[in-house]
């Protein structure tokens, strides 16, 4: 059976065995010595690098799922969205993200969040006041009571 051309295009992108095969003492050494900038290099000749979606692109997928989640069931995902773009720096989307958040009425364990990411985009903006303040609100907010299941607050 002929692959699709969507499994053709994977199968472009993965690395011959030569390459992994040269590669992955590289990845072991640089792992090993705990040299992040080593092991990303290996990691890339490897053509793992290759395989992972840009950060566009990542936010596109992810708001196309969360934007199939309809009603105040869409808070979780938006939230984890938030905290996502917070984390990869994109704090323009995480405050959309937290403006749409705060609409679903969000209960303490999301508002921590929320609060938090919050309190990332006054401190990416310089508003050192405004994050100190956001970020003792995210901690007074949520009480031991708050938390989920698995003892996590996001």
């Amino acid at each position: 059976m002929e692959p699709t051309a969507d499994v053709r295009s994977i199968l472009c992108v993965f690395p011959s065995l030569d390459v992994v095969q040269v590669s992955v003492p590289k990845l072991l050494d640089a792992v090993s010595s705990n040299n992040w900038v080593k092991a990303a290099r290996a990691l890339k000749g490897m053509g793992v690098l290759a395989l992972c979606l840009s950060p566009e692109r990542q936010f596109d997928r992810l708001e196309f799922i969360v934007g199939c989640v309809v009603g105040r069931a869409r808070l979780i995902p938006l939230v984890e969205l938030a905290i996502f773009a917070a984390e990869q720096l994109a704090y323009d989307r995480a405050s959309e993200y937290v403006i749409e958040a705060r609409t679903l009425g969000p209960g303490a364990p999301e508002l921590h969040c929320i609060l938090t990411v919050e309190g990332l985009i006054a401190l990416n903006s310089g508003n050192t006041g405004d994050a100190k303040q956001l970020l003792i609100e995210s901690i007074v907010n949520v009480r031991p009571t708050h938390l989920f299941d698995n003892g996590s607050l996001c």
